[in-house]
């Protein structure tokens, strides 16, 4: 892996995700794709314009909604945020996707009906979504918000 791929993966950690995955794509962007757990799931990323982004049909289906109304959300919600890159899919593939820079990942990700997803994952979204208002909560009444889990 290059050194800028390391740097960026020391990023990636010092927001809180482990980097589990490297891999790269030489495209005419020269696109970097990494895959990082997140609440017991595997989350994609690639860099694009020097910002994490992650592709949104994988996290909409692996959590059994309808990709057709999440991705009209993401239009409407997220229009000017939204691009599309060619990503190497699983199958070593190359797949245009809807991706979504992850610092908005958050915000989708509270839009979220807990009755609507996989009922194996309403727990996890719920708490998920439970944690997102403390952070806000603490960073509006204390001035920040300190993540409590250990930094591995």
């Amino acid at each position: 892996m290059k050194t800028t791929d390391n740097k960026k993966a020391q990023h990636l950690q010092a927001a809180g995700f482990d980097v589990v995955n490297n891999r790269e794509k030489l495209t005419m962007n020269s696109l970097t794709q990494i895959t990082v757990p997140f609440h017991n799931a595997e989350l994609y990323l690639v860099e694009h314009e020097g910002q994490p982004y992650t592709p949104m049909k994988p996290i909409v289906g692996g959590i059994g909604l309808d990709w057709g109304s999440q991705f009209v959300k993401l239009k409407q919600r997220f229009a000017s945020t939204i691009v599309e890159i060619t990503i190497v899919a699983n199958d070593g593939k190359d797949r245009l996707m809807t991706c979504l820079p992850v610092k908005k990942l958050f915000g989708w990700l509270m839009t979220i009906s807990p009755n609507k997803v996989k009922p194996e994952l309403r727990d996890t979204v719920i708490k998920y979504q439970e944690e997102c208002d403390d952070v806000l909560w603490d960073y509006w009444t204390k001035g920040k918000a300190v993540n409590p889990r250990p930094k591995t």
